[in-house]
């Protein structure tokens, strides 16, 4: 059986343990709403029947001064990546399911050879409508979805 004080002790280790970590979650929920993704870059083009795949690179920027920094198993994933034209139309998307990300303050971190698909015809009429492969002239956005079921875009 375990005495009073082994109890006491123990409780006194966890305890500060569990508020550091119900801090950092707060902070990152608190973050993860300011965060801004751009389309870096845009590759590897291959063209397999009617699809065409590429990898894009992300960046994603924490523009505050607290690290977003979640190792979580989970408690924020990267769900989806969009990719829109001049015209808002979405040409392009990916689902990297990323969990494991640390962006330190008024940093970036760059998600690397993301696959992408996308058919042929979305690729064309954007081409065609403002044909450009400069990754300034297309709109990125990132859905990451939250343990509580949350989603948020940006």
């Amino acid at each position: 059986m375990i005495s009073k004080k082994t109890l006491l002790a123990i409780a006194l280790i966890v305890a500060p343990l569990a508020l550091f970590s119900a801090k950092k979650g707060y902070d990152a929920y608190d973050i993860i709403g300011k965060l801004q993704a751009k389309l870096k870059a845009i590759k590897g083009f291959r063209l397999i029947g009617s699809t065409i795949t590429m990898k894009l690179d992300v960046n994603i920027t924490n523009p505050t001064d607290t690290a977003f920094d979640v190792a979580t198993g989970g408690l924020f994933i990267v769900r989806r990546i969009n990719v829109f034209d001049k015209q808002n139309n979405l040409i392009a998307f990916s689902e990297p399911n990323i969990s494991d990300i640390s962006i330190p303050p008024y940093g970036t971190v760059t998600l690397t050879d993301l696959p992408v698909s996308s058919q042929v015809g979305s690729i064309f009429n954007a081409l065609f409508n403002s044909p450009s492969t400069n990754p300034d002239d297309y709109r990125v956005e990132t859905i990451i979805e939250t343990s509580t079921g949350q989603t948020v875009t940006i």
